[in-house]
């Protein structure tokens, strides 16, 4: 079990986890009794999930348009800077989860390319 662990940590490593983010692992894998590390994992995962269909149902209400009336380009527009402002300092703070940035990010992508869309703002 201890070899298995030990190889899992080394292939944690070769991904880019920081050794704070092992810690984390580690932690997580001997203090906790492996219901509660399951329900983690299961919320985890259905989290990841309804993000992902969210983005897609976002992309794909917002693609199909030609027209966007009674959507509001200024709510559109600081929706995305609210979202910009949070990644940047999930971003700059040490503690976050990559999963909870990954998500942040791609969010903020999205409400930036939504803004855009209905604004029909040029970047140059």
């Amino acid at each position: 079990v201890m070899k298995f662990l030990e190889g899992s940590f080394d292939m944690m490593r070769d991904v880019g986890l920081q050794e704070r983010d092992l810690d984390d692992v580690k932690d997580l894998v001997s203090d906790t009794s492996l219901k509660v590390l399951g329900l983690t994992y299961l919320i985890t995962f259905l989290h990841v999930t309804f993000d992902f269909l969210a983005f897609k149902n976002d992309i794909g209400f917002f693609r199909g348009r030609e027209t966007y009336e009674g959507l509001s380009s200024r709510s559109l527009v600081s929706s995305f800077v609210c979202s910009l402002i949070i990644f940047l300092y999930l971003l700059d703070s040490d503690y976050t989860s990559r999963i909870v940035l990954m998500s942040t990010g791609v969010s903020t992508v999205i409400e930036g390319w939504k803004a855009k869309k209905v604004s029909k703002a040029t970047i140059h």
